[in-house]
């Protein structure tokens, strides 16, 4: 880190790597590298898989510069938020030329000199603050989109709303009605520059296309790590497939789980639920837009722990941010832009993860094989017979009676939700 850094020097230097190292980050990882002398008054995208550090990495050439900046970082959630406003926090603390801030009020006057200002925030809660206030940028304001490409696709009614009142009022020249793509063209005129990141950028960079966005630096890597191990197994058998995988700990855990939709997902917790007592492991299920609720055995939207299985859909994980996830495993179909995104999960950074991927999509070996070393089996059974496990005929047989008995019960209405409510009361 030092080494990385020591054209930096200076006494903000100095506390920023005894910070750095506190949190154990001892080595810039690449996407830091690059971004270190970005040039910030100029537009930037950053691609780069998930867990190689991009949160850091968008935050590096703020903290390296000593001149009055508001740097607003927006996440997809309150959790990431959270997250976020603490690494900033830890990475500050006893530097005086850095303050975080919650009020958004500070971007409507002038800054101190050389004083660099955070705010993290979700883009409802700015886009609360710029209707009920009329705002004139007088400092050098950055606004960093975390999972940019996700985020704008699927709020293009906010973001219009976002991007139009950011625009200093004395110099609107475009016509309200047009969309948000267009609105950016008058924003870039002003002290506003862009931070977009995300690791499937460029997989949908006709989004940023129609931006009408000013001339801005790219910096883009497409695999993180070389040594990256992945298993690909045939089958439909999923349920059966994941439940003995965890049992007879071949998935690692902490870990999480990717399914192709909701309703797969509500499924295969009901299935556990039934079947619960027998568990030595306990579940967070990530359920977009629900308040957090802990039911023993099966939680939702809790905070991460050892010895965690994390179920998620594509949407509710996006940008989750755990340091520690030891495997990552995609179940259903998937596409490959989306699958190298759930795999990355694993193995943050530049520890190793390990990939399961249980489907039936023959083309997906090929995206594996980009990321890594791959093994194929054509179906579970095979798997089975490879992978050796002591206790595995026990478990399979407690599957294989899970499975007869469910043939001979009628199926409960009841949804996930109401069954976790009804656990809490």
């Amino acid at each position: 880190m030092k080494q990385q850094l020591q054209k930096y020097e200076c006494k903000q230097l100095e506390q920023l790597i005894k910070n750095c190292e506190q949190l154990n980050f001892t080595n810039l990882f690449q996407i830091q590298q690059l971004t270190l002398s970005l040039n910030t008054d100029q537009n930037v995208f950053v691609q780069a898989p998930c867990g190689s550090g991009k949160t850091f990495a968008a935050l590096l050439p703020f903290l390296l510069k000593q001149e009055p900046q508001i740097v607003i970082y927006l996440c997809t959630s309150l959790n990431l938020c959270k997250q976020v406003s603490s690494l900033i926090e830890s990475l500050t603390s006893d530097i005086p030329f850095f303050q975080q801030h919650s009020d958004f009020r500070l971007i409507q006057k002038p800054v101190p000199t050389n004083k660099s200002h955070f705010i993290v925030a979700t883009p409802h809660q700015l886009q609360l603050f710029l209707k009920q206030n009329l705002i004139y940028i007088q400092t050098k304001t950055t606004l960093v989109i975390d999972e940019a490409d996700h985020q704008i696709q699927n709020n293009q009614v906010l973001f219009n709303d976002l991007f139009m009142n950011l625009v200093q009022r004395q110099n609107l020249n475009f016509n309200l009605n047009n969309s948000a793509y267009s609105i950016l063209q008058s924003v870039n005129a002003q002290k506003l520059n862009y931070f977009f990141m995300s690791a499937t950028l460029r997989a949908r960079e006709s989004i940023f296309n129609n931006l009408n966005l000013m001339p801005g630096q790219l910096v883009q890597i497409d695999s993180m790590k070389q040594n990256y191990k992945s298993v690909l197994i045939h089958t439909h058998e999923y349920f059966k497939a994941f439940y003995m995988m965890v049992k007879m700990q071949i998935i690692q855990l902490p870990a999480v789980v990717f399914f192709e939709d909701y309703q797969m997902l509500s499924n295969i917790c009901l299935d556990l639920l039934k079947i619960q007592q027998e568990e030595t492991f306990t579940i967070n299920v990530l359920m977009d837009k629900w308040n957090p609720m802990q039911s023993g055995f099966l939680n939702v939207n809790q905070e991460i722990a050892d010895g965690q299985l994390v179920l998620a859909t594509d949407e509710s994980a996006r940008g989750l941010d755990y340091p520690i996830l030891k495997s990552a495993v995609s179940i259903g179909k998937t596409s490959e832009e989306i699958l190298q995104h759930r795999l990355g999960r694993a193995g943050r950074g530049d520890n190793e993860g390990f990939g399961f991927v249980l489907g039936q999509e023959r083309k997906l070996a090929n995206v594996l094989s980009q990321i890594g070393g791959i093994q194929i089996f054509q179906n579970f059974d095979q798997f089975l017979t490879e992978n050796p496990c002591e206790n595995s005929n026990e478990t399979e047989a407690h599957v294989a009676r899970y499975i007869e008995w469910k043939k001979t019960v009628k199926e409960e209405e009841t949804g996930l939700y109401e069954l976790i409510q009804g656990a809490n009361q």
